[in-house]
């Protein structure tokens, strides 16, 4: 068991519970205390659902059933945890899934009125969560803060999707909690994990976009410099947060070297061998392939709400190599590290972002298109 902290964060449906978990997550990485949000509940949803054209989000987003093969693969995960952990459990949990309250080890809590805030905090004192915050949540007005210690309590607005919390005195309050918690581990987490890390080349690539653009965010037109400043065709192991094609693009600049993904919750990572052929009835993912004008669109669809790091080689279907590829789906990091170092020969690799409505290309093997050039999709 896991002794960092796993931060359960619950209420009821359209209380503002993931812009709330969003919203905290990035005012710590903006602090750089080290952490993962762990989105525990079967919609398929991550940072690019807050980040994205709402219209592409309704299109993009695929509710789950959180079957007992999920909850045990979650609570499994957070058991495992490599990082302090903000767990948000969705706002409907059946008595089944609330199984992944047993393994989280404190709560914040928010609701529209008192009686949804009672019935959380009743929940929550059965798997003996330790209360942070209890807050009452508005769409529109200010916030309030009634105490901060020992518990959070007060009034919190605008948790609206699509955006950032209003950084007000309850949210601030909030923050305090979570900073002085999280940051106890902060100095020492992150060099201790980049230590251990399986290559000699290691690169923490959250402080790396810093320091090659002086921002916090990967751009497409940043990734020729990225690739410039690390040798190619070498072992890399990659610590931290970036978008999916940034992953792939680096993936495929070690090969034919290791290439190593730190997973926070399970630690550093190899991405799986991929084998060709007919991929069973029954197996996780949907691969479709459909032509994109000259290249080939791989659309990947996912049967199942959870998708562990396999035991065994991945199947695939045969995947013609002579024409431009785009990737498509939402398939965890290491599998679209599999992806393109498997399908590395081809003209060019582009990976599908929903923030920037269109696709990168992370390889190229002609003149053009070249790496960090956008694809219409």
């Amino acid at each position: 068991m896991s002794t960092y902290p796993a931060i359960l964060i619950g209420g009821p449906p359209h209380s503002g519970k993931s812009v709330l978990a969003y919203s905290l997550s990035r005012a710590l990485r903006a602090e750089w205390i080290d952490h993962y949000l762990l989105r525990a509940y079967p919609d398929g949803e991550g940072d690019w659902s807050n980040e994205s054209d709402p219209a592409l989000v309704r299109t993009l987003r695929k509710k789950g059933t959180g079957n007992a093969h999920w909850v045990q693969s979650i609570c499994r995960d957070i058991d495992h945890r490599q990082l302090p952990l903000l767990v948000d459990v969705g706002g409907r949990p059946t008595p089944a899934q609330t199984e992944i309250f047993s393994h989280c080890t404190h709560s914040i809590l928010l609701a529209p009125t008192e009686p949804a805030l009672a019935e959380w905090r009743a929940l929550t004192a059965q798997h003996n969560l330790i209360p942070l915050a209890e807050l009452h949540s508005v769409l529109h007005g200010s916030d309030t803060l009634h105490t901060s210690t020992p518990i959070v309590r007060g009034t919190i607005s605008g948790l609206e999707r699509g955006t950032m919390a209003i950084a007000g005195e309850t949210f601030n309050a909030l923050l305090d909690v979570l900073r002085s918690m999280l940051a106890f581990y902060a100095d020492d987490l992150r060099a201790g994990h980049i230590a251990a890390a399986p290559a000699e080349t290691a690169i923490d690539i959250e402080r790396l976009c810093h320091t090659l653009t002086g921002g916090d965010r990967w751009q497409p037109h940043h990734l020729p410099r990225l690739l410039n400043y690390l040798p190619d065709e070498t072992p890399l192991a990659v610590y931290g947060r970036a978008p999916g094609w940034i992953i792939a693009a680096l993936a495929c600049h070690a090969h034919p070297a290791d290439f190593f993904q730190f997973d926070p919750r399970i630690g550093w990572t190899t991405p799986p061998p991929l084998i060709t052929g007919t991929p069973p009835a029954d197996a996780p993912l949907k691969i479709n392939l459909s032509a994109a004008g000259d290249a080939l669109r791989i659309h990947i669809i996912s049967r199942t709400d959870y998708l562990p790091l396999p035991q065994k080689p991945f199947m695939i279907p045969h995947i013609p190599p002579h024409r431009g590829i785009i990737i498509d789906g939402k398939i965890p990091h290491w599998l679209l590290a599999a992806l393109v170092r498997r399908l590395i020969a081809a003209p060019w690799l582009a990976v599908f972002q929903p923030q920037l409505a269109g696709a990168v290309v992370v390889r190229s093997n002609i003149a053009a298109p070249t790496p960090g050039t956008r694809i219409a999709v």
